[in-house]
């Protein structure tokens, strides 16, 4: 049968303020929680599209989202483009 649902699990954390955050570590944020999901959800759309229809995709975002707390800059926005990617979609 074809792809009928994505889901996008993976991901990881790293802390530090912001005046510790080095650019890199952000960089290594937005890698490893968005793009990740951005690559995810290209390949599944392209894969249902080839099955012949509509599925379902799944990204798993992160309550520091919304409810921010400190050292937790670089995953927060990581996690908050995973969000505008999905409503995207």
């Amino acid at each position: 049968p074809g792809l009928w649902a994505s889901v996008h699990v993976a991901g990881g954390w790293a802390g530090a303020s912001l005046v510790d955050t080095t650019a890199a570590a952000f960089r290594a944020q937005i890698e490893l929680n968005t793009v990740t999901a951005f690559l995810a959800c290209r390949e599944a759309v392209k894969t249902m599209r080839r099955s012949g229809g509509g599925g379902r995709i799944v990204n798993v975002s992160s309550r520091a989202v919304a409810v921010p707390a400190g050292g937790a800059v670089a995953y927060a926005a990581s996690k908050a483009a995973v969000e505008a990617l999905t409503r995207n979609l």
